[in-house]
């Protein structure tokens, strides 16, 4: 999902997110309705595939929709930094949704953004930080990129990456990064735009549960963020869950304007909120 260098423009805002729309299906199926990662989530028998999709679909193509043994050029993401302290209780929600109709969503301008980010100060400061810092919050930003009506806080192109990395570190510094890349790898993997296209949400997850194991593509990524994430993601880590706070939830469409100013409300209230 990388952007690219150049500015993010923030009436694109659903599409920056987009991709991350089928994630958020994919992961509807799990139990509890959050979280990113099937993987985990999913039931380990490998024969789900075929039954999910038998289940969903008695009459689907068999076959369809299985994971690959391997992938060419899987991903390897670069740092995103260490993650600010959670809860710091320098804004509410008010105030963060204020944050996003000045700065991020339709209406959002220059003007309306740097009037937003002058009157509220210590929100701000919270929320967009600069990329590259020590720590860094759920917004980064590039002062190479002046404030415009086309990006009037400044982000960076690859932010919608960012926010995910950054807040994962925030649960063990060092996971965001082979986390994006497990899911880049599930993604393809089990692309609902490819080998998977109009299959069930069940059969999906399924799909991405069994790219995981032992023979398939994402084994190797799977077993890298497992290393770096232990007791982050699932139970299978010996620990309580907490990464997939960082990922949107089922309910959330970020192809929506509600659903992506929903899901980035959530996530900029768990740095900067009470």
């Amino acid at each position: 999902m990388a952007l690219g260098r150049s500015s993010v423009p923030a009436r694109g805002l659903t599409a920056a997110l987009a991709s991350f729309a089928v994630l958020a299906v994919a992961q509807g199926c799990a139990t509890n309705n959050r979280g990113f990662d099937p993987v985990d989530a999913a039931p380990r028998d490998a024969s789900a595939v075929d039954a999910a999709r038998d289940a969903a679909s008695p009459d689907a193509r068999p076959g369809t929709c299985s994971p690959p043994t391997t992938l060419a050029d899987l991903a390897t993401t670069t740092s995103f930094g260490l993650a600010a302290p959670f809860g710091q209780n320098v804004c509410t929600t008010s105030g963060v949704r204020a944050f996003y109709s000045a700065c991020l969503g339709s209406n959002a301008s220059s003007s309306g953004c740097t009037a937003w980010r002058n009157a509220n100060a210590s929100c701000s400061s919270c929320l967009l930080t600069p990329r590259g810092s020590t720590r860094v919050g759920p917004f980064h930003t590039d002062s190479s990129q002046p404030p415009s009506n086309e990006n009037p806080a400044s982000l960076v192109a690859d932010w919608s990456r960012a926010i995910v990395a950054t807040c994962v570190n925030g649960f063990a510094a060092g996971c965001g990064e082979p986390a994006l890349d497990l899911d880049s790898c599930l993604g393809r993997a089990c692309a609902p735009a490819g080998n998977c296209a109009g299959e069930p949400p069940t059969v999906v997850a399924a799909c991405r549960e069994r790219a995981g194991e032992a023979s398939f593509a994402c084994r190797a990524p799977l077993l890298t963020r497992e290393a770096a994430c232990p007791g982050v993601f699932g139970p299978r880590d010996g620990g309580a869950r907490g990464g997939e706070t960082c990922f949107p939830t089922a309910n959330e469409d970020l192809a929506t304007p509600s659903g992506a100013e929903g899901y980035l409300t959530r996530l900029a209230l768990v740095f900067c909120g009470p």
